[in-house]
């Protein structure tokens, strides 16, 4: 599993487009934008805060053979820039 995490607008679905790699996959502000009638402009909290559990639910049923149910997902962070 890979996470490709950073603030908005900062280029990640930009250079990491999900469907380029044929894998699952969960864009949070793409999600948070359909929920608010398809615009990404002015996404209130209370939308913002429905797309966190639907999010780790993703992450728990897309590699359920990964863990069991009593572990939290593994983790790795790795730090890194693209110029």
């Amino acid at each position: 599993m890979y996470v490709v995490a950073g603030p908005s607008g900062s280029g990640k679905t930009s250079a990491f487009p999900g469907e380029r790699y044929g894998c699952d996959y969960f864009n949070a502000d793409a999600y948070a934008a359909m929920l608010n009638g398809g615009s990404y402009l002015g996404i209130p909290k209370s939308i913002r805060k429905e797309v966190g559990p639907v999010c780790e639910k993703f992450i728990w049923t897309t590699s359920p053979q990964a863990w069991t149910s009593q572990q939290k997902p593994p983790c790795a962070v790795q730090s890194f820039s693209i110029k």
